[in-house]
C-alpha cells in the first residue's frame, strides 16, 4: 500500500498596511476677466524709414528709317546739290558750272522727318570726286556707290549704340563677291586711305538682297555724326534702325 504523505500547512504572510497619501490642492486658477485685465506692455513703435527716391533711368532713342518712300526731297540721281541746304561743294555742277578748286568737299545735308522731328543724313562722296553717286532710289532705297558715305544722324547727349541695316542690293555669293559696308568717323580722298571704321563698325560682308545686318557700336561720343561706308562695291540701303543710348 502507499505511504501517506502529511501535507505540510502554508505559513501566512502578513500583509503591510499602504501608507495614506496627502493630497496636493490644485492651484488656484485665475479667472479669465483678471487675465484680461492685466496691463500689456506697450510696444515702441518702429520710426518710419522714408522712401528712396528712385533715380530716373533715361531711355535709349530707336530711330526706324525707310528710305524707299517718296516725298524725301533727297537727290535722286548725280545732279546739283547746290539746291539742297547745308550743300559743301567745289564741285562745278554744284557751282553753276564752274568749280571751286580750293573746296575739295562733296557733301550735302537731308532730313528726314520723323514723329515730328527732323533728322539730318549727310550724303558724302570721297574728297575731291569728279562727279556725285550716293543718292535716293524711290522704291529700292540710298543707292551708295564705291567709296561714298552716308553720315548717321548725331544726337545731343546721346552716343550710338547700334546699327541695323537691310541691304537691297542683289544677292551674290560671298565666296567669289564682297560688299563690304561698315562704320566709320571721317571721309577721306578718293584714295580711301585712311578711313577709321569705329569699334563694332567693322565690315561686314552684305551678300544677301533684304538680308538683315546688325552693328553693335561698343565706343561712338555723344552728339556725333558717324558714316556708313562702302568701299569696294556699292550698296543700296533699304532701310536702318539706329539705337541711342544716353551718355552722363
Amino acid at each position: 500500500p502507499a505511504t501517506a504523505t502529511t501535507a505540510t500547512p502554508a505559513v501566512a504572510t502578513p500583509v503591510t498596511p499602504a501608507t495614506a497619501t496627502t493630497a496636493t490642492p490644485a492651484a488656484a486658477i485665475t479667472p479669465a476677466d483678471a487675465i484680461l485685465a492685466t496691463p500689456v506692455t506697450a510696444i515702441t513703435p518702429v520710426a518710419a524709414i522714408p522712401a528712396t527716391p528712385v533715380a530716373a533711368t533715361a531711355k535709349q532713342l530707336v530711330l526706324s528709317f525707310d528710305f524707299t518712300v517718296e516725298g524725301l526731297n533727297w537727290p535722286t540721281g548725280k545732279t546739283a546739290w547746290n539746291v539742297y541746304k547745308g550743300y559743301d561743294s567745289g564741285l562745278a555742277i554744284d557751282n553753276d558750272g564752274t568749280a571751286d578748286e580750293a573746296n575739295t568737299h562733296r557733301r550735302v545735308t537731308v532730313g528726314y522727318p520723323l514723329n515730328g522731328t527732323e533728322y539730318d543724313f549727310v550724303l558724302a562722296d570721297p574728297d575731291g570726286a569728279t562727279a556725285h553717286n550716293v543718292y535716293q532710289s524711290v522704291g529700292k532705297g540710298i543707292y551708295v556707290g564705291t567709296l561714298r558715305y552716308v553720315g548717321l544722324p548725331a544726337i545731343d547727349g546721346m552716343r550710338l549704340a547700334q546699327v541695323v541695316m537691310v541691304q537691297n542690293a542683289s544677292t551674290k555669293d560671298p565666296a567669289a563677291f564682297s560688299r563690304n559696308v561698315g562704320i566709320c568717323s571721317n571721309i577721306v580722298d578718293t584714295k580711301d586711305e585712311g578711313v577709321v571704321y569705329i569699334p563694332g563698325g567693322e565690315f561686314q560682308n552684305q551678300c544677301t538682297n533684304m538680308g538683315e545686318y546688325t552693328y553693335d557700336i561698343t565706343d561712338s561720343a555723344a552728339g556725333t555724326m558717324y558714316y556708313l561706308h562702302s568701299p569696294n562695291n556699292a550698296s543700296i540701303v533699304y532701310s536702318l534702325k539706329l539705337t541711342y543710348i544716353p551718355v552722363e
